[in-house]
């Protein structure tokens, strides 16, 4: 389990560095997980067989990985709108949106 959300935590890193918008995507997977948690108590409360909970468990981690997986492999760089400081520490070349964005820094300073 550990594993899995390190994973999740991870890509969720890596799509934006947009804080407002990482926490939002942290608050959908929690949301997911969740109600992931109360689907699996609803199945023991309905004594469903622990064989089908175990099919039902493995099916939703297989469609889960799969995601995972496509989406671990879509991962591009997410560092628009870094500073070139930032971007110097990194080792990121400067794109033509980060200039906008550090002329507007120097302009609101």
């Amino acid at each position: 389990d550990a594993l899995w959300n390190n994973m999740a935590y991870w890509l969720l890193g890596t799509i934006t560095n947009d804080a407002s918008k990482l926490a939002r995507y942290a608050g959908f997977y929690k949301a997911i997980q969740s109600l992931g948690a109360a689907v699996s108590w609803q199945l023991d409360a309905k004594n469903v067989a622990f064989k089908t909970q175990l099919i039902v468990n493995w099916a939703l981690l297989d469609i889960a990985a799969i995601m995972m997986f496509y989406l671990s492999f879509r991962i591009t760089n997410s560092a628009v709108g870094l500073t070139e400081s930032e971007r110097q520490m990194l080792e990121l070349p400067l794109t033509d949106a980060d200039a906008d964005t550090e002329k507007k820094l120097v302009i609101d300073d």
